[in-house]
């Protein structure tokens, strides 16, 4: 987390289609997470997430199934809504 970090963030989100989060479980204590939340709300970016902790935190890939599909992450404490549609 350098002081351009954000800087990095918002040009490459610019740069996406959509937006995944996938931080783990162990980001629940850490403050940047609300952070980059923030930030992410401010450019108006929905994200999304591949499925949530029990603690509510976005899974971490190499934790999930292979073929796990995106859900909306809707808001800081951790609620995704479920796809109408098929997985992305």
């Amino acid at each position: 987390m350098g002081r351009y970090n954000d800087r990095h963030i918002e040009a490459a989100v610019r740069e996406c289609e959509r937006v995944v989060l996938a931080w783990g479980v162990h980001a629940a204590r850490l403050e940047r997470r609300r952070e980059v939340l923030e930030l992410l709300q401010r450019m108006g970016i929905e994200p999304h997430c591949l499925r949530l902790t029990a603690s509510g935190q976005s899974e971490h890939p190499l934790r999930l199934p292979l073929g796990s599909g995106l859900v909306r992450y809707l808001d800081q404490v951790g609620k995704v809504e479920k796809p109408d549609a098929p997985p992305l």
